[in-house]
């Protein structure tokens, strides 16, 4: 990897500024995806990575489901202040174990 580091500061630096890569209606020319398929035979490592990276495609349910918790919880915090009950350590308890299930 650290060969492969080299040659991609390498060219990266032989990449054109952006003033020197408008056309006449002043939009950038450079194409990432482009240059990173010239170059990949240059940096096998780097591809190999970028292309794990780019292809997972990641779910949103866990944060969807953590996010629905929180804000039920929320409600039941904010229901347990309005009646001035304080004692939420069954709520914060039966959270963290659902936090723990779900992360499993």
């Amino acid at each position: 990897m650290k060969s492969d580091l080299i040659k991609y500061n390498a060219l990266v630096k032989s990449i054109k500024p952006l003033d020197q890569r408008k056309d006449a209606k002043g939009k950038d020319t450079f194409v990432l995806s482009d240059w990173w398929r010239c170059n990949s035979g240059e940096l096998p490592h780097f591809a190999f990575v970028l292309r794990a990276v780019l292809t997972n495609a990641p779910s949103s349910c866990p944060p969807e489901r953590l996010f629905s918790m929180f804000n039920a919880s929320f409600d039941l915090i904010l229901i347990a202040f309005i009646t001035g009950n304080s004692s939420l350590e069954p709520l914060i308890e039966g959270l963290c174990t659902q936090i723990h299930v779900n992360l499993r």
